[in-house]
């Protein structure tokens, strides 16, 4: 019968900050312990030096990846400044102002000249329609007048739509603000500094049949306290703070003496493993006069790290970002190009059919830009909220998402949703283009991306 608590092993083995200490357990204290350890073996999981500092370099490159994806983040909402550029056009001070006022007057210039010769022409062909050509005139005059002030109005409104998702509260209640970059670090990592000081309580954290955490629910007790709220900045739960590589055990005793004061038993919990047989208890040794021999000591990962389940969803989120930026600043710049030679393209004929297409196109690019920016918040909630996500449209599939699962079914149920939300934000455009008749070379934009990356490569080589 596993023991519900780590306070009850502590009293069911006499009691007191020394119930667990000594240089050899055995009997019935030391099966008492087996029962223990073995019960939560995923996370009492004795290492070595060796394996310490290799956890040190994964959080130093996770941490990367951390700042990289956090720096795009960052990056993709501020490019929604880029509609800006929509103001220049009724700015004449600028030199897209000016260009747009020059086209003006070209087209204008190219509008009598047409209207002049199709007049002439009239006289021995068929004659000109000068009610085409003053409906023609008013609506190019017209919405060249309010192009620039309404491309930056309904862009504007878009702007700051999306930019509030970066300023959302991560659960929907706490006043914290997290950004989406440090799901993958809270998703993967479990802290043993949260176990030992809730107890081990089984109830807060039960455990499925493999030896995992059942899956976070929300509301329940978290495994992790990283964040990345600037609020918590000078906390030592901060993302930069996190040292991967730290340890419980010989290293350090003192701290396991001061600890042992508040938390009974844990520095003798922290001294002592399993044997090779899994039967019986060894004591680690502490070496007080050649210390260094220590290094060769087992001791205890403070944080138990699904490294490859972090590292392929921070993959996946940095390709969204990437992609969605650069499809965003395309977009932004067709759109500007097809306003620039509005002008001179509707004021070249006598019929406005070629000028309503071409609006019909801005006016596309403009919905591609909006439905984009709904599939990508969409994304963001799916990848913020997947940890709680829960499911009770049907009351035959209602709970967690990851119910049922163990540690690396939840990191490969995770992984498939963020990849598949990934590919369904390049491909999801496509019923948007159909509906819309334009293009926003969402695909393109992502072969594109992967070409530039292929001639980098070859370059570099």
């Amino acid at each position: 019968m596993a023991y519900k608590t780590f306070s009850e092993l502590v009293k069911d083995a006499g009691g007191g900050n020394g119930a667990l200490e000594g240089s050899k357990i055995t009997g019935d204290k030391a099966n008492k312990m087996v029962k223990f350890y073995s019960y939560w073996s995923n996370y009492l999981e004795p290492t070595n030096a060796v394996m310490a500092f290799l956890a040190s370099l994964g959080g130093a490159l996770a941490k990367a990846n951390y700042y990289i994806l956090s720096s795009l983040e960052h990056v993709f909402n501020n490019m929604f400044k880029l509609f800006g550029l929509f103001g220049y056009l009724g700015n004449q001070s600028t030199v897209i102002g000016k260009i747009y006022f020059y086209l003006q007057m070209l087209g204008f210039t190219l509008f009598v000249l047409v209207l002049i010769f199709s007049a002439t022409t009239g006289v021995f062909t068929k004659p000109v329609k000068y009610k085409n050509a003053i409906i023609t005139f008013l609506v190019v005059t017209f919405v060249t007048a309010v192009l620039p002030l309404g491309l930056t109005t309904v862009t504007s409104a878009m702007a700051q739509d999306v930019q509030n998702v970066q300023t959302m509260s991560a659960d929907g209640k706490t006043k914290t603000k997290e950004s989406l970059s440090i799901q993958p670090v809270k998703n993967n990592v479990t802290d043993l500094k949260i176990l030992i000081n809730k107890d081990f309580n089984t109830e807060l954290f039960p455990l499925d049949n493999q030896g995992f955490i059942k899956p976070v629910k929300e509301g329940s007790t978290p495994i992790n306290n990283i964040t990345d709220a600037t609020s918590k900045k000078n906390s030592s739960d901060y993302i930069s703070k996190i040292d991967f590589g730290a340890t419980y055990g010989v290293s350090n005793t003192d701290l396991l003496g001061d600890w042992n004061k508040t938390r009974t038993g844990i520095k003798g919990l922290m001294l002592h493993k399993l044997n090779s047989n899994a039967d019986g208890i060894e004591t680690i040794h502490t070496h007080k006069i050649i210390s260094g021999l220590n290094a060769f000591e087992s001791v205890y990962l403070r944080y138990k790290v699904n490294w490859v389940a972090m590292f392929a969803q921070f993959f996946i989120l940095i390709i969204l970002f990437i992609t969605m930026s650069i499809k965003l600043v395309k977009s932004v710049f067709d759109i500007l190009i097809q306003a620039l030679i509005s002008p001179i393209l509707g004021y070249s004929g006598l019929r406005t059919k070629k000028y309503k297409e071409l609006l019909l196109t801005i006016a596309g690019a403009l919905a591609g830009i909006f439905f984009e920016v709904v599939i990508m918040r969409i994304t963001l909630e799916i990848c913020r909220d997947l940890p709680t996500l829960s499911v009770s449209a049907v009351s035959k599939l209602s709970g967690g998402f990851f119910d049922g699962l163990n540690m690396w079914e939840q990191a490969i149920a995770g992984t498939i949703v963020y990849l598949g939300v990934f590919l369904g934000a390049m491909q999801g455009v496509s019923m948007i283009e159909r509906w819309l008749g334009v293009s926003t070379s969402q695909n393109d934009t992502a072969q594109q991306l992967m070409g530039a990356m292929m001639i980098d490569r070859k370059s570099g080589s």
